[in-house]
């Protein structure tokens, strides 16, 4: 199954929509994140995992996690259900952190999910061809 992903790279970082389930409204969210092939896990900021209803901050499992700023601390969190273009994870583990104030994204796709596709970046067409394995 493979499906097209508009590729925003305004900010000269490759971005895409990416769907998160809102457990106080049973809808999905969208929310920009950013493609990382160098991130082990998802990551979804704090302030957003709240909004949706996920408590980051009640986490029981710590993880220390290496960041361009250092050694960081971040909760792990079971997020009922993402998508990304059509394709649906559920019970997924992701990092809840902070993200810095001026950062254009509040999510970072990692590789528990991108492992999960070959992925074809055009940069002319502003596209990303993701294709389940």
């Amino acid at each position: 199954m493979s499906n097209i992903v508009k590729l925003n790279m305004d900010n000269g970082v490759p971005m895409i929509d990416f769907y998160i389930w809102d457990r106080n409204k049973s809808i999905y969210r969208n929310t920009l994140a950013v493609l990382d092939t160098g991130a082990s896990v998802t990551t979804i900021s704090k302030d957003l995992l709240m909004a949706l209803g996920y408590d980051a901050d009640a986490s029981s499992t710590k993880r220390k996690i290496s960041t361009a700023s250092g050694l960081e601390d971040v909760a792990e969190v079971m997020v009922h259900k993402i998508r990304l273009g059509n394709v649906v994870f559920s019970d997924v583990i992701i990092h809840g952190h902070t993200f810095p104030p001026m950062n254009y994204s509040s999510a970072v796709v990692g590789m528990n999910v991108l492992k999960y596709f070959d992925i074809k970046l055009s940069f002319t067409a502003n596209e990303a061809l993701f294709e389940r394995l």
